[in-house]
């Protein structure tokens, strides 16, 4: 089980961290949430969702909400407290750091969608086999 924790730094910066195991992994570079700003998203929901092919509704009924509030947390009218984050990104299959700093669209999604396919207690043989892999391309 992953244990999540966001901080809104002073000045808006927000970074969101991931306890796995004894592992603290930072998720999310440090970005500016401020409203200097006004043409950059305050999170990346609606693009999560959007990719994940879901309608507002559909994704309010499986975290036991309603769309106006689904709406509401996208336009950022309403902010996405740890609360959300943490039942948000399991139904969207990504992490809270990314919905508050990473557009899909952006991404790796493919090798994203493997890693969190792949069972905790198998992930760190899945780490020394890409590291093996990609030691043999400098290797010759």
């Amino acid at each position: 089980m992953a244990l999540g924790l966001h901080i809104v730094e002073p000045k808006g910066k927000a970074i969101s961290y991931s306890l796995r195991g004894d592992m603290l992994c930072r998720l999310a570079q440090t970005v500016d949430m401020t409203e200097d700003h006004p043409d950059r998203p305050r999170n990346h929901l609606k693009a999560w969702r959007l990719y994940r092919r879901m309608t507002q509704a559909q994704l309010a009924d499986a975290i036991g909400s309603s769309k106006a509030v689904i709406g509401h947390l996208e336009s950022g009218e309403r902010g996405l407290s740890d609360k959300w984050l943490m039942k948000l990104a399991p139904v969207l299959n990504t992490t809270p750091g990314y919905l508050l700093t990473h557009d899909p669209e952006a991404l790796p999604t493919d090798m994203l969608d493997l890693w969190n396919n792949i069972p905790d207690d198998k992930r760190a043989d899945a780490l020394a086999i890409l590291k093996a892999l990609s030691r043999t391309g400098t290797d010759g």
